[in-house]
């Protein structure tokens, strides 16, 4: 797993004992990347099933749906989302009897509990400033909005602990059986409302702080805009296969670029029509880096480029665990040759005694090897 500098570096070394401990560096940070960027996969696909379990519950199938509260859609006010793309909630629900309106930020694994609370801030104010945009998504007046964070128990019951004026109120999700609760603060309900930390609607709150399952899926939420790169790009893959690769007679599957746009257009609907096309785009660009594809054939019109699947399987669960091990594989190429490299030379300038021990080590090897 390495580039051209790390080569290049490599021999620029005096022996093998040196170009030894460099490769051990190497393996080192190979394998860190790898188990990163998977606790990253693992991490977000968490999130989206915390976000599955909250939209699924206020669906029409769903068991809250009876409080008046709908799900509207994921992500609500994309386009005022900051830089860093932190200002906005994870959903939205809308009561279109009361006019109001519930914003959900999910949690897979909660930071520093007074850092929760300052981004949270920012998302409150963020909607604020952009309430008209906002009714225009939910289609209706809002009259009030209550602010919600879920998480895991454990990370709930930590946050809860620092919660002192912030108009939040906490829900639970156990991951486990599928359900959801709301949190109960132990205080007098009427002080809780009022400071916008229990939900106004009696109906509402009676039913969430009964454990309420939530195991569905709503088609369109397995992937959000803001998801992890890999699991966009390993979900549309599946869907390409199991959408148009299977209608393909001849040996080497074929689509074209308004098919792609098509698939992302599907699996992320609540996005606008310029988000599909750059996430296409960035999707078919890190493909062909990846060697997922390759251009067929280049056309006068960019929307009827032609590309050729260069994975042979069919298996959406191969087709998925393929794209991962390139995704991985490739960004693991580039980091940590980086890496191996930074750490050799910083021991060498700063404690070149730091690294005897590795070489001791590659010279016993060396004389293993003879």
């Amino acid at each position: 797993m390495v580039n051209e500098a790390f080569t290049k570096f490599r021999k620029s070394l005096k022996n093998k004992e040196q170009r030894e401990v460099l490769d051990r560096l190497l393996h080192k940070h190979s394998e860190e990347c790898k188990k990163a960027i998977n606790a990253e996969i693992d991490t977000d696909q968490r999130h989206t099933t915390i976000l599955n379990m909250c939209a699924y519950a206020f669906s029409e199938s769903g068991p809250l749906r009876t409080t008046g509260y709908h799900f509207i859609r994921v992500e609500p006010l994309y386009d005022y989302r900051g830089e860093k793309g932190n200002k906005i909630f994870d959903l939205v629900l809308y009561n279109n009897q009361n006019k109001k309106a519930i914003l959900i930020e999910c949690k897979s694994r909660m930071g520093t509990p007074g850092d929760i609370l300052k981004d949270l801030a920012d998302q409150i104010a963020n909607t604020n400033d952009h309430k008209t945009e906002l009714e225009e998504e939910v289609g209706g007046e809002i009259d009030d909005i209550e602010f919600v964070i879920c998480s895991i128990p454990q990370d709930i019951e930590e946050l809860a602990r620092v919660v002192s004026d912030e108009p939040v109120i906490l829900w639970s999700v156990d991951l486990f059986h599928f359900t959801l609760k709301l949190f109960n603060f132990g205080k007098d309900n009427g002080e809780l409302i009022a400071k916008k930390q229990l939900h106004q609607d009696q109906n509402l709150r009676e039913q969430l702080y009964e454990k309420t399952e939530s195991r569905g899926q709503i088609e369109g939420t397995k992937i959000t805009p803001s998801s992890h790169f890999c699991r966009i790009l390993s979900r549309i893959f599946v869907k390409i296969t199991q959408q148009i690769l299977f209608k393909s007679s001849g040996e080497e599957k074929r689509f074209w670029l308004n098919d792609l746009t098509k698939v992302v257009s599907e699996e992320l609907p609540w996005c606008e029509q310029n988000d599909v096309d750059r996430i296409t785009e960035e999707i078919y660009k890190n493909s062909i880096e990846l060697k997922l594809i390759n251009i067929v054939q280049e056309k006068e019109n960019p929307k009827d480029i032609e590309f050729g699947l260069k994975m042979g399987a069919r298996n959406s669960k191969v087709v998925e665990q393929n794209v991962i091990d390139k995704y991985i594989e490739s960004r693991c190429k580039e980091r940590s040759p980086i890496l191996a490299i930074a750490e050799y030379q910083k021991a060498v300038a700063e404690s070149p005694g730091s690294l005897d021990y590795q070489f001791a080590k590659a010279e016993e090897n060396s004389s293993e090897d003879k």
